[in-house]
């Protein structure tokens, strides 16, 4: 098995979905908390994740993991054309819109940002069903 392929049994590690999940919650929070210490210790954790979490036995995958695994995959290996470019503008501008949102206590920031989540959504599966 090649570096790629133990990179994402990693990725599709169900522990390791529930531990992104916290760590971006705990990302959040240090945002909002303007804890800059909490912030960076939880991106080197967050980075970790990809590394130091045991790979999952591909019996023993979700589906829906998977599923989700896969069109990232599909979204990467996808051509660059107009949609994609839309899709990563519109990744991008989350994090800002949310970063700064939540930094600032913005509510309208915040709310534009999980506007963007569907937009994102929509983006990546037409991207995906493009191929």
């Amino acid at each position: 098995m090649n570096y790629k392929q133990k990179l994402i049994q990693r990725h599709k590690n169900p522990i390791g979905l529930i531990l992104r999940l916290i760590t971006y919650i705990a990302i959040c929070y240090s945002l909002w908390m303007h804890n800059i210490n909490l912030l960076l210790l939880l991106i080197i954790l967050d980075i970790s994740n990809w590394f130091f979490m045991p790979m999952v036995n591909p019996k023993s995958e979700l589906k829906i993991v998977n599923k989700v695994v896969e069109t990232e995959i599909d979204w990467i290996k996808s051509p660059l054309n107009l949609i994609k470019y839309f899709s990563i503008i519109t990744g991008l501008g989350l994090f800002i819109l949310l970063g700064v949102g939540l930094w600032k206590h913005n509510w309208v920031l915040l709310i534009m940002a999980f506007v963007s989540i569907s937009i994102l959504k929509h983006l990546i599966l037409k991207t995906t069903s493009n191929q």
